[in-house]
């Protein structure tokens, strides 16, 4: 609705102001983003109480996720939104109320907000409405809708056939290419020509788990980037093995997962104190392209 074509409006003019900066045409870089600010504001001015914050009527998790992914509200009212979020979210059962655009950014959102072990908890979510419900009835594809099959009805039909090979859901894969795996590209160094590899594994504890859920132990992946094939793997089921090939010099945010003050890199012992800390209390450590095992 009008809704998300004014996120979307705001958001197409912020791209055109970063594009026109990287072709050197900054008299329209400045105008584009006079133009976000002013879409901003509308939006702010339709769609926000007087207090700020998001309306009644836009109590959504898609509302809340658009608002805090695009920066349309002020400062002062986004902690607010996040709680909202959350709570809309744990109140729901751990579950999605998303459609394809919300389902698309929910995870990634949540990472940047600080909010990872949610995220997890979406993604190993075995309910319906979620990801894995249609892995538990056999699907090897992504489906159009949540509930294109289900054990009371069967084959669901809203007017036309639903498609069970239909990739929108699966949107949110980004996420775990760039949080799960840790593999980002960055505005300065595009082309991945020099990425950030910050991996984010699953630090739930076992209380935090949901009756059926399990935590995640280790992940492998491999990225055909522009620049060459990014490998990022890490294990957490023996405190912390992060391992990473890059074929171009790379900076490693490596978090710490356990209370120890060392790690490894490739066999040599390490203090965390020689290096730059990073959020959160991991390291920030600048290497060049090969292999590397980080291990804590």
């Amino acid at each position: 609705g009008a809704y998300i074509s004014v996120v979307y409006y705001a958001y197409d003019a912020h791209i055109m102001s970063v594009m026109s900066d990287a072709i050197g045409k900054h008299d329209r870089a400045d105008h584009y983003r006079k133009l976000e600010n002013r879409v901003k504001k509308h939006f702010r001015s339709v769609y926000c109480d007087e207090n700020g914050d998001l309306k009644k009527e836009h109590d959504s998790q898609t509302c809340y996720l658009l608002a805090l992914t695009h920066g349309l509200l002020l400062a002062k009212n986004r902690a607010k939104a996040i709680k909202r979020l959350k709570t809309k979210i744990i109140e729901n059962g751990h579950h999605l109320s998303t459609g394809f655009i919300g389902t698309s950014i929910i995870c990634e959102v949540l990472s940047e907000i600080g909010e990872t072990d949610l995220a997890y908890s979406l993604l190993t979510q075995k309910e319906m409405p979620s990801w894995l419900y249609s892995v538990t009835k056999g699907a090897t594809t992504i489906w159009e809708r949540w509930d294109s099959f289900t054990d009371e009805r069967g084959f669901v039909v809203y007017g036309v056939d639903s498609s069970f090979n239909h990739y929108s859901y699966g949107a949110f894969e980004e996420w775990m290419y760039r949080h799960v795996a840790g593999i980002m590209p960055t505005d300065d160094n595009p082309g991945f020509s020099h990425p950030v590899l910050c991996p984010e594994p699953d630090m739930r504890k076992e209380s935090d788990l949901l009756p059926g859920q399990e935590k995640i132990h280790w992940i492998k992946c491999r990225f055909d980037s522009p620049s060459g094939m990014i490998e990022a793997d890490w294990s957490t089921e023996n405190g912390f093995d992060y391992m990473v090939t890059t074929p171009v010099p790379s900076t490693v945010i490596l978090p710490r997962v356990t209370s120890s003050d060392t790690f490894t890199i490739n066999g040599t012992k390490h203090s965390y104190s020689e290096f730059p800390e990073g959020r959160k209390g991991s390291v920030v450590i600048e290497v060049a392209p090969g292999t590397y095992c980080f291990q804590e």
